[in-house]
């Protein structure tokens, strides 16, 4: 056996090899979407009928089969009204006829509470009936009675307003209002309203009394005037803090109102002995402040 040589150099450390690589995960397939079994409908069998082969060999006896019909659709028994007459005849009379005890014979039915009754014809109506039906036929009643018992006093309640109340009674529809005036006692005033004659005698007195009636007569008149000098003819508010046009319409009724007005009180002043007249100033004017 032979030994190997040694050597006094030094042994080279042999290279390390690198880790190996880990491979990433396989990605995982999507599953497949959950598809239905195909469903296949199955065959339809026609049956072809056969042709004789004899076209004059077929018997004539036999027919087609009839086709069914459909059902009809169930339908009310038609129901026929008795014919009313002409007039109707209202009668206290039950309206069964074998409403009486069956078990005694001849003895009459029990005492009923009667809810409504009327005397012309006479016709009453138990409070056992349904509420809405004898509401109904209490009416059907009174539109069949005769214009003598018809009531002829104005109800509030039927008219939109007043005005339209008196207007039925001046008309000659009805007779009188709910507080008790007549035609006679009513009349058209002067924008063609139908007043009270007592109310509106006593409205002219308080309006004479208190000046109002001509306050307002003087006011109508200027502004007529004012309209007439300035050529105005279309329809045009007077309003204080309106428009231009609005304004000055406004400020020269307003002057034309104060001279008559001081006409007025300088008059009647003359009448009572006084001196003293009044006077309207223009402000614009040279020496009105003197003047004052």
């Amino acid at each position: 056996m032979q030994q190997p040589a040694t050597t006094n150099e030094p042994a080279i450390p042999a290279k390390r090899k690198a880790p190996a690589m880990r491979k990433a995960p396989a990605k995982r397939k999507a599953p497949a979407k959950m598809q239905k079994p195909a469903t296949t409908k199955p065959a339809v069998r026609v049956r072809m009928r056969k042709k004789p082969s004899n076209p004059g060999s077929e018997r004539k006896d036999e027919k087609a089969p009839a086709k069914r019909k459909a059902p009809a659709k169930m339908q009310k028994p038609a129901t026929t009204r008795p014919a009313m007459s002409a007039k109707r005849k209202w009668s206290s009379k039950p309206s069964n006829p074998g409403s009486e005890c069956k078990d005694e014979p001849g003895t009459p039915a029990p005492a009923v509470e009667v809810w409504w009754s009327c005397p012309h014809p006479k016709c009453t109506y138990c409070i056992s009936a349904d509420k809405l039906r004898r509401n109904n036929m209490k009416w059907q009643h009174l539109s069949f009675h005769n214009k003598k018992h018809r009531s002829t006093t104005a109800k509030q309640a039927n008219f939109m307003s007043r005005a339209y109340m008196l207007r039925s009674v001046w008309n000659g529809k009805l007779k009188r209002t709910p507080g008790g005036l007549t035609k006679d006692e009513l009349c058209v005033s002067h924008r063609g309203r139908i007043v009270p004659k007592r109310r509106s005698a006593h409205s002219k007195k308080c309006a004479a009394k208190t000046g109002w009636a001509d306050n307002w007569r003087q006011w109508c008149r200027a502004h007529a005037a004012i309209r007439k000098e300035q050529g105005i003819k279309s329809f045009l508010k007077v309003k204080k803090d309106g428009s231009v046009l609005q304004k000055d319409l406004y400020l020269r009724i307003l002057e034309r109102w104060a001279e008559g007005k001081a006409s007025a009180i300088t008059s009647s002043l003359c009448r009572a002995g006084s001196r003293v007249t009044y006077q309207l100033i223009d402000a614009d004017a040279p020496g009105a402040a003197a003047g004052a």
